[in-house]
């Protein structure tokens, strides 16, 4: 018996319904593969960006290595107003605009490195300091044997600079308002008492920073 025309009008409802059913599940399908794909892309891109991050980390303490030179703290000392860098003539009279200077004119010949006993006229350890070493000045209004015995051990015991040695001048000096001072170019630490720790580390943040790469 043939389909009445209700049973055909069904059929082709049917068919409509699951038309468009079938239209709505790829269109989910195509949703929910956008959404995975838009987060592989996410996920990839964050992982791409934190691998550039950790290289140039690494590239920058890499190139730090290289260099040999410890970074430099900021809080470390204060700094000093720099003076320039003159040579004028050995035993002349140099006035500083500071004091103790670290820079400034100074004298063609630098000072000796090492613990000195005697007072040593600026005009040498600030040609030191240009060369990149470390300058400590004490003052002993009364003899401070320990003092100076801590400072002795100091240039024994602190690490060797770039060229092979220990580049540390000790010096007295009656003019400073602390029991110590600490001496780079353009930077200066001052100490109440002998500190180990903090002159060490004053050394290893400056030491070969001066203006000429010298030994």
């Amino acid at each position: 018996m043939a389909d009445s025309t209700e049973t055909r009008q069904a059929r082709r409802e049917l068919t409509k319904r699951e038309q468009r059913a079938q239209a709505r599940e790829a269109r989910r399908a195509r949703e929910t593969k956008l959404e995975r794909n838009y987060k592989v892309r996410r996920t990839a891109f964050l992982a791409i960006g934190i691998a550039i991050v950790v290289l140039l980390v690494g590239l920058g303490i890499y190139a730090f290595a290289l260099s040999g030179k410890s970074p430099v703290a900021p809080a470390l000392g204060v700094a000093v107003a720099d003076e320039g860098q003159q040579h004028v003539d050995e035993g002349s009279q140099i006035d500083y605009k500071t004091w103790p200077p670290a820079s400034g004119p100074h004298y063609p010949r630098p000072g000796d490195y090492g613990f000195h006993d005697q007072p040593l006229a600026a005009g040498y350890w600030v040609h030191d300091l240009e060369h990149g070493a470390i300058v400590v000045l004490y003052n002993c209004p009364q003899d401070c044997p320990q003092i100076k015995d801590q400072l002795r051990n100091a240039m024994d015991q602190f690490p060797k600079a770039k060229y092979g040695r220990v580049k540390l001048v000790a010096v007295p000096d009656n003019k400073i308002t602390t029991p110590l001072v600490a001496l780079a170019w353009d930077r200066k630490l001052e100490l109440q008492d002998f500190d180990r720790d903090q002159l060490l580390a004053f050394y290893n943040a400056y030491v070969d920073r001066g203006p000429e790469d010298v030994p």
